[in-house]
């Protein structure tokens, strides 16, 4: 199996889907107690802190695999003041980071159908493009 980062992990059903071919080595989510739910079912460590905080550098890879889960709550067509925040432009600009920093293999970023249309995504596919990766959005 394959080392995988997932990144604004959440529970980790990212993760579930994946089971048997990645496995969690290393998982980011600023939430508590949906940090230790995500630990209690997958192996890998589990860091409690915001993603515009980690400092990549310090955290050994590499990873093959990095799957990221944007906050997606900006673009809720339930807000009436919908649109992207700084909080999103920063939370794109540390998946950039990690993304430079350890070049995996395979690189997914799941979000609403909005965030395309966002510099937050801009930031990540010129990214992406820069490394030389071939992208396609669904």
């Amino acid at each position: 199996m394959r080392p995988g980062l997932f990144l604004y992990a959440g529970g980790g059903l990212v993760e579930e889907g994946l089971r048997g071919l990645v496995v969690p080595q290393l998982a980011v989510e600023w939430d508590a107690r949906i940090a230790a739910a995500h630990a209690a079912a997958h192996p890998g460590e589990v860091l409690v802190e915001n993603v515009s905080d980690v400092a990549w550098s310090k955290i050994a890879g590499p990873f093959y695999y990095l799957h990221a889960s944007p906050v997606c709550k900006s673009f809720s067509r339930a807000r009436r003041d919908r649109g992207e925040r700084e909080t999103d432009r920063c939370g794109a600009e540390a998946v950039v980071d990690a993304i430079s920093e350890y070049e995996p293999g395979v690189v997914t970023v799941e979000n609403v159908p909005q965030y395309v249309d966002t510099f937050s995504y801009r930031q990540i596919v010129e990214k992406l493009d820069e490394l030389g990766y071939r992208m396609d959005t669904r």
